[in-house]
């Protein structure tokens, strides 16, 4: 039986919101998410670090009048089945010591039931907008379609109204990219207005405007920005700078991650495995956590939109791939303390029953273009058969409960179009074929069974 910390504490990038009848829990950094009942999200909300798991059960058994067994009993099932959302670190953080458990003692219709697998939410758990596809970097490995019209953006005054839509339909967080979101006019409101509204920013840059105008960090931190991704993936200016095709662009980028660690909001860095970098990855950890950022992710390169760069850069071999998992691992256990570090997933291992990596698209997000088109994916943007749906002809709630919409989600698991073995899957309800990109790259169908499946699985 896994163990639990006799201290047991959330995620600090796990939030909680009512949601219907159910709490939405949800962590959009690892993109976990669940609907539980209320009296399970009032257990979780006292998982700050600064009780115990005996305390935890002696507010519960008093709160629902309760034996000391049945308390007992309920917490530790509850703790067991949601150990995804929970540090694996000791100690006592008290890093969610603002929620409060009283927003969750309400009583709630029993015959409502959270969705089952593979049934669309009501409203998506988030939406991304891709203001523009403008960069001030190329990078190698871009997934984007390096093609597409870069000159289009998202209207201003329509995507403050998207915002505005999304938060009173009870969306909970927004994911502002592009292109680099930076250099779109107005960016900086744009995360203001999302945290006005009471969602979460998603924001991803790669730092250079940031690093040459410090003063926007204090400004995020005033707006209410608690954690942000900033891309970087050397430590050595030659290889940074050939990896992102640009010059003298690494002291900005080195310079806005200080920065923004400095200002308190939660500095996390992306870096991309490729052939250019794999040999340097030690040296880069130490550089990076000396930086002040609280986490670090090392990430595969991923397949790209049809025609990005991303499809045509040659990935690394599987010795070299183990030994970088190998120098994380170890700097992940060095800086545990400090600094959250993730080693890279295997993109190319063959998944299992337990092991596979279903998209969430098609059930948790709206991804939205400079276009005004909307995707299950920001890879698709350009694939007529994924949009279904335009922000400068309808609103968000419209497009998503939209024909359009049914019909795509329909389509992924109509056996005229997708594989026969995923018709014989007991996961296809929620995997819908997985990754419609990796697929169609892979064999040149959009509903291919993803090249790393090893199912159907019984």
């Amino acid at each position: 039986m896994p163990e639990i910390s006799p201290y047991p504490q959330l995620r600090p990038g796990v939030k909680l919101k009512k949601n219907d009848a159910n709490i939405l829990i949800y962590d959009f950094r690892m993109a976990l998410h669940d609907l539980i009942h209320p009296s399970h999200a009032f257990v979780l909300s006292l998982c700050t670090g600064a009780y115990s798991c005996d305390q935890i059960k002696f507010l519960v058994k008093e709160t629902y009048q309760l034996t000391q067994e049945e308390a007992a009993e309920f917490v530790d099932s509850i703790l067991l089945k949601n150990q995804r959302f929970l540090s694996k670190l000791p100690g006592v953080s008290n890093n969610h010591a603002s929620l409060d458990p009283s927003q969750f003692l309400f009583k709630t219709d029993e015959s409502e039931r959270s969705p089952a697998l593979g049934e669309k939410l009501k409203t998506p758990l988030g939406i991304n907008l891709s203001v523009s596809m403008q960069c001030n970097f190329r990078c190698k490995y871009c997934y984007q379609l390096t093609t597409a019209n870069h000159s289009e953006a998202l209207d201003y005054n329509r995507t403050l109204e998207i915002i505005d839509e999304a938060a009173a339909w009870g969306v909970v967080y927004v994911g502002i990219t592009g292109g680099e979101p930076t250099i779109y006019p107005g960016w900086i409101n744009l995360i203001k207005k999302v945290t006005e509204n009471g969602m979460t920013p998603i924001f991803t840059t790669n730092g250079k405007v940031i690093g040459m105008q410090p003063e926007l960090a204090g400004k995020l931190s005033e707006f209410g920005l608690e954690e942000i991704t900033v891309s970087l993936d050397s430590h050595i200016p030659d290889i940074h700078h050939s990896m992102t095709q640009t010059t003298n662009t690494f002291a900005h980028v080195v310079k806005g991650i200080r920065t923004l660690a400095a200002s308190g909001i939660r500095t996390s860095v992306k870096c991309v495995l490729t052939p250019d970098n794999i040999n340097s990855i030690e040296g880069f950890l130490d550089f990076v956590v000396a930086l002040g950022v609280k986490e670090i992710g090392i990430t595969s390169m991923q397949m790209g939109a049809p025609g990005s760069n991303a499809n045509s850069v040659d990935g690394i071999q599987p010795d070299e791939f183990h030994k970088v998992v190998d120098i994380v691992s170890h700097k992940k256990s060095q800086y545990a303390d400090i600094c959250d570090i993730h080693p890279p997933r295997d993109s190319s291992c063959q998944w299992s029953q337990e092991g596979w990596y279903p998209c969430g698209g098609l059930f948790t997000g709206m991804s939205i273009f400079p276009s005004g088109y909307v995707s299950v994916c920001d890879k698709l943007g350009t694939v007529e058969e994924f949009i279904y749906g335009n922000v400068y002809e309808a609103g968000l709630q419209e497009i998503w409960e939209g024909e359009r919409f049914q019909q795509l989600r329909s389509r992924a698991v109509d056996p005229e179009f997708i594989d026969a073995d995923c018709t014989r899957c007991e996961k296809l309800p929620i995997c819908r074929t997985s990754c419609f990109v990796d697929s169609f790259i892979k064999s040149g169908n959009y509903y291919a069974k993803h090249p790393n499946c090893s199912g159907p699985f019984a």
